[in-house]
This record gives structure tokens, C-alpha cells and sequence, in this order.
């Protein structure tokens, strides 16, 4: 899987590497009809006040910050990830929260 297609048109399981050297794994995309506002979800880093366990940037604030995707991609296909699907479309819903996944790429 190269690199430029992970770029332009990322799915669930790929790898970016942070500029600091860490790894994550997109968990959600969630396409725009502009292409640079298409928001990738992750795990989050570290607990925000929102509390939430994921966070979302856009492929434009990914490329800004350094984020370059690694061309590798995991398969995730869990009861994790299907909880945490279900905390990113339902904003009603709640299963965990910041502090249940630091640590998790």
C-alpha cells in the first residue's frame, strides 16, 4: 500500500507516524467533498478536558503538523473498535473514556 494513496484516500487501519516518531492508527475517516477537510480519527494521545477517548484532525492539519502516513495498515476488527465506532458517530454515547485508552496506538 503506498504511501500517496494513504494520503489521498485513507481508511480505517492505516499507520501515520507522528513527527515525534509515534505511531497511530486511523480508527474513523470521515469524508468531505473538499479533500484536505476529510478528518481522520485516532486514539487519543493523552486525556483532554473533554474527557473523550479519541481525537480527529483533518488530512490538512495532519500534513501541517508533520503526520506522514507509513504505508503500513492493521487490521483492527474488535470489540475495542467496535465500542469506539460507537463513540465516534453517537456523540450521545459513552463507553469509555480518555483515561480508558492512553497508552492504545
Amino acid at each position: 500500500m503506498s504511501k500517496e494513496r494513504q494520503i489521498k484516500s485513507p481508511k480505517v487501519g492505516d499507520v501515520w507516524q507522528a513527527p515525534s516518531g509515534r505511531l497511530r492508527i486511523v480508527r474513523r475517516v470521515s469524508w468531505s467533498k473538499h479533500p484536505t477537510r476529510t478528518r481522520l480519527y485516532f486514539v487519543i494521545a493523552h486525556c483532554s478536558w473533554t474527557h473523550r477517548p479519541y481525537t480527529l484532525y483533518t488530512l490538512n492539519e495532519l500534513k501541517t503538523i508533520g503526520y506522514r502516513p507509513t504505508g503500513k495498515r492493521v487490521r483492527i476488527a474488535d470489540d475495542f473498535q467496535c465500542e469506539l465506532e460507537k463513540e465516534m458517530t453517537d456523540h450521545r454515547y459513552r463507553s469509555f473514556t480518555c483515561c480508558d485508552v492512553v497508552g492504545i496506538p
